[in-house]
């Protein structure tokens, strides 16, 4: 019995907000997933294009955060596309990625902490419904900062609470992961 295994060629430039992306300090990588668990690495941000071999078929769009600065997200599971299609020969998949800046204060009880023996952490979550490793995380910061500034994927959210430090007295809430609310990034 002989098998033959298809192989396709899929390339294309990427872009972060219609720029392209030189510095390796600033950038994210690239794949292609199905919901069976198969992935095909592209490349990263800063690269500005790639080419990669993939069976023919459909597949999802996902970007990670690799070492994101000013201008990449910093999303660590964002589906950017479904239903990427890549034909038998070569396909051309050009991928830019959308990034909002959100800001916002960070308080406990209406109250700004500044304890670093009593804090906990503010994050970012979607895509809930597909295994662990599809979970999109993203960091947005300490209690005990006050504020956080951060670069995202657009797209809806869960803010998500979780402990990180709790030192009697504690004002820090003792959650170890509570969805606190929505959030839609335009």
């Amino acid at each position: 019995m002989d098998i033959d295994v298809p192989s396709a060629v899929v390339s294309g430039t990427m872009k972060i907000n219609g720029a392209t992306v030189a510095d390796t300090k600033d950038d994210g990588t690239l794949s292609l997933r199905t919901d069976a668990g198969d992935s095909v690495a592209l490349g990263i941000t800063s690269a500005g294009q790639y080419s990669a071999r993939a069976i023919p078929g459909t597949y999802d769009l996902y970007y990670r955060s690799y070492t994101a600065g000013t201008i990449a997200p910093r999303n660590l599971g964002a589906k950017l596309r479904s239903a990427a299609v890549v034909c038998a020969g070569t396909t051309t998949l050009n991928i830019d990625i959308p990034a909002s800046n959100i800001t916002g204060l960070i308080t406990v009880n209406n109250m700004v902490m500044s304890s670093t023996a009593d804090y906990g952490a503010l994050e970012l979550r979607a895509n809930q419904d597909h295994a662990a490793e599809l979970v999109d995380q993203v960091p947005l910061g300490l209690s005990y900062k006050g504020s956080y500034s951060v670069r995202v994927v657009p797209g809806n959210y869960d803010v998500y609470y979780r402990v990180r430090a709790v030192d009697p007295p504690s004002l820090a809430p003792h959650n170890i992961l509570a969805k606190l609310r929505c959030l839609t990034v335009p």
